[in-house]
């Protein structure tokens, strides 16, 4: 899945009309005066970019509330309430309820610097290049924090919803190992995402945000299978801009691109699934600054910034994932 940020593009003039023996070359190729001037695109070409899932499969309310690298996100836990027996005549049992906290330290950060001399900015056609790279810049940042998520929180799944004994109560799920990968193929796709349901509900997971993070190939088997019509799945209009391709029983279905394969005589992948409140995730872009007039060794317009972010999985029991590898049907 692939979305874009520019939609028009205009070819390069390379030369002249051709002329017959002996007519001067004045293209800017030429050995003449060059009196033709090559003509550049006015939009720059279209460029596309990976489904980002990060904000679609996360906790984020407490993203805004970071500053810099290094702030600290205190997250408070739901206390648990003891239930006892009751008999007649009976006194309240009062309980004071207590729980603990979670603290996630903000540690990541990335950023971006960019300039163009003004000499060339002020020939150049597209005179939203620098709102273009901007655009792109965010798109990079996107990409990058995806690609490091995703290999990152699998660690973290609970160890009842992983494995070749997967499920907190019946321990009848097949989610792979390393060294004995599920192979997945269009004829066990399906059933593969309804027991990824039943590990959810094993673990008393709440039935809305589920998820489950495809890797595109696996995307294709899913739409080749018994479920080949899109409005099966709920399909709604915000595809290219989400990644999420529909939804079965509920299991929001992402794709992305962004996976890392580990070689296990296969190019095997850590599928993840889960619920919303497994990992809180938090992002800020700070230390944003335009430069319209900016001067050093040359002159010319700059831009750059920094993006503070960074994730915890505070509830391992909501998190899972499928070692697999795909295989012929």
């Amino acid at each position: 899945m692939k979305r874009f940020l520019v939609t028009s593009f205009a070819p390069v003039m390379a030369r002249g009309v051709p002329g017959t023996g002996g007519t001067p070359d004045y293209t800017y190729s030429g050995g003449d005066d060059k009196r033709i001037p090559i003509a550049f695109a006015k939009k720059t070409i279209l460029k596309f970019y990976d489904s980002c899932v990060v904000s679609q499969i996360t906790n984020t309310d407490y993203t805004g509330e970071v500053t810099a690298q290094g702030d600290k996100v205190v997250m408070t836990t739901t206390p648990t309430i003891t239930i006892y027996p009751v008999t007649r005549n009976m006194a309240p049992v009062w309980q004071t309820p207590t729980s603990d906290s979670v603290t996630m330290t903000v540690d990541r950060a990335i950023g971006f610097a960019f300039r163009m001399d003004k000499i060339d900015l002020k020939q150049f056609l597209n005179k939203q290049f620098m709102e273009d790279c901007a655009g792109d810049a965010a798109q990079q940042q996107k990409i990058y924090i995806d690609t490091e998520f995703l290999e990152d929180i699998y660690s973290d799944a609970a160890a009842a919803n992983i494995g070749l004994t997967a499920g907190a109560k019946s321990a009848s799920y097949n989610m792979g190992v390393s060294g004995t990968p599920f192979p997945v193929t269009r004829t066990n796709i399906i059933d593969k995402l309804l027991e990824m349901e039943g590990i959810g509900d094993e673990s008393n997971w709440p039935e809305s945000g589920r998820w489950v993070v495809l890797p595109s190939h696996y995307a294709v088997m899913l739409k080749q299978s018994d479920i080949k019509d899109a409005s099966m799945m709920g399909d709604g209009t915000s595809t290219l801009r989400t990644g999420k391709i529909g939804k079965l029983g509920n299991l929001n279905i992402y794709t992305t691109n962004l996976y890392t394969a580990h070689t296990d005589t296969y190019s095997c992948y850590y599928v993840l699934f889960g619920h919303q409140s497994s990992t809180c995730f938090v992002s800020q872009l700070i230390d944003t600054e335009y430069f319209d007039k900016l001067e050093s060794v040359q002159s010319g317009k700059g831009m750059k910034g920094t993006q503070v972010y960074d994730w915890k999985v505070v509830k391992p029991e909501s998190l899972g994932y499928l070692y697999s590898y795909k295989a012929q049907a």
